[in-house]
């Protein structure tokens, strides 16, 4: 049997839908209107097999992508641009006196710090080996890869904005996006 045996998926399962979530009832999404107008508590119900907390998570994060388009519009292309400039410069002068030997080793020093934490934290077995899966990842992929990364996100954005048409795209989406994410956030309410 490989690593992923039927208890192990459960233990996923479980982790990622939540502990309640066989005993909730399942709402369509007109169902679940009905029973918000009624003024009813929304806890104990699901909506497309997810707990609705994690509608109303998923509709605050949402709303906040939305907000944001709202901020790079007021920071503007040009601000983008510049900071993109001196980011990536800051980044090349950076690998230039650091050498990536020494950046790995003190990713992998933090990673595995984060990994021991982890694992006092959730003390189970089974998902102790997971929380120590993903802890690596996160650990590397913060300490490489997202400063790199920022650099080019921020000149690409700072693209999108500069352009008239892409310009008035990101603005839309932004707009529907807050529609969504405020829609999803005041049904788990």
């Amino acid at each position: 049997m490989g690593p992923w045996t039927s208890d192990r998926r459960e233990v996923l399962a479980t982790a990622f839908t939540g502990f309640y979530a066989s005993v909730m009832a399942e709402l369509n999404l007109f169902e679940a209107w009905q029973l918000w107008m009624s003024g009813e508590s929304m806890i104990d119900h699901t909506l497309f097999e997810l707990p609705m907390i994690w509608w109303g998570r998923a509709g605050k994060i949402v709303s906040f992508l939305a907000g944001m388009t709202v901020v790079l519009d007021v920071i503007g292309p040009e601000r983008l641009r510049e900071f993109s400039t001196r980011f990536r410069r800051i980044n090349v002068d950076r690998a230039r006196s650091m050498r990536i030997g020494r950046r790995i080793v003190v990713g992998l020093l933090v990673t595995v710090a984060a990994v021991a934490v982890t694992s006092e934290i959730v003390g189970d077995q089974d998902m102790e080996e997971i929380a120590s899966v993903i802890a690596l990842g996160v650990g590397i992929f913060g300490l490489i890869v997202v400063p790199a990364a920022a650099g080019f996100l921020a000149g690409g954005v700072a693209g999108l904005l500069e352009n008239p048409r892409t310009e008035r795209l990101v603005r839309w989406i932004g707009v529907i996006l807050l529609v969504v994410g405020f829609h999803f956030d005041l049904l788990a309410s």
